[in-house]
């Protein structure tokens, strides 16, 4: 174990371990949880992540700028390299916490809840849905936290979205990216194809201090994108404009 034998540095290391296996889902969230029990902001890695070192500076720069922005609740270090992102800009605004390595704030984790409580009475609200760029990505996502709500899937990052949709919360993705999933492979847990878009992504430096964006506006075309390689379909110009077309009809109606 890393924890036992691999630091070699002056510092404090607290351990949590689980007296059985409660699954992929439970006892990340539940590490978690004891996590937020001894500090207020954490960086979390799990065990197939690979992170380049700036990635802490990265995500230590962002913990204290956005630390009282009830707003942004997700840092992280994934990138999938929108070329619609500024070339000034360290990093953008996406609707997705992807947990390959990130960070955030006990007040925003206070917001998670595992067994997703709050579902039945949200799931039909529109507001959860609304940065989803497709309706065909709506269904899938109703579908999936449908699915995790009955127990289907046994994870907690579906419970994470879940839970930043309910607080109308933002998540932050670096311009370069910062950490290599080396995870993705035919016996993986979840992700079993070595082949997927995001997995053994080289890995970059970031330049510190961090170039802000000027506004917290969540970029749209790179969420498009995200979507297409979580989803396994492209999203056609067609599906876009059918999509822009309902959005006007129902501002007209309004």
């Amino acid at each position: 174990m890393i924890v036992d034998e691999g630091v070699d540095w002056p510092c404090e290391v607290l351990k949590n371990y689980s007296d059985e296996n409660l699954g992929c889902g439970m006892r990340v969230s539940s590490g978690i949880d004891w996590v937020f029990d001894n500090v207020d902001e954490a960086i979390i890695l799990e065990d197939d992540c690979l992170p380049h070192i700036s990635f802490f500076d990265f995500t230590k720069e962002l913990l204290i700028k956005y630390e009282n922005n009830t707003r942004v609740m997700h840092i992280g270090g994934t990138s999938w390299n929108p070329s619609s992102l500024p070339k000034s800009d360290s990093y953008f605004f996406t609707a997705y916490p992807i947990s390959w390595g990130w960070a955030t704030w006990k007040r925003a984790w206070a917001h998670y809840d595992f067994n997703m409580k709050s579902w039945r009475n949200k799931m039909n609200q529109s507001e959860l849905y609304s940065p989803f760029s497709t309706d065909i990505e709506k269904k899938r996502r109703k579908q999936i936290w449908n699915q995790t709500y009955d127990g289907q899937i046994d994870t907690w990052d579906y419970q994470w979205l879940y839970s930043i949709r309910s607080q109308n919360g933002i998540c932050i993705s670096p311009r370069k990216n910062l950490i290599k999933n080396i995870g993705l492979r035919s016996d993986g847990t979840h992700t079993l194809s070595a082949d997927h878009p995001l997995g053994n992504l080289p890995v970059s430096s970031v330049d510190i201090p961090l170039t802000h964006p000027a506004k917290i506006i969540r970029n749209a075309k790179a969420d498009e994108i995200y979507e297409a390689m979580a989803s396994g379909f492209r999203i056609t110009r067609l599906s876009r404009f059918k999509h822009k077309l309902k959005r006007l009809l129902r501002k007209l109606l309004n």
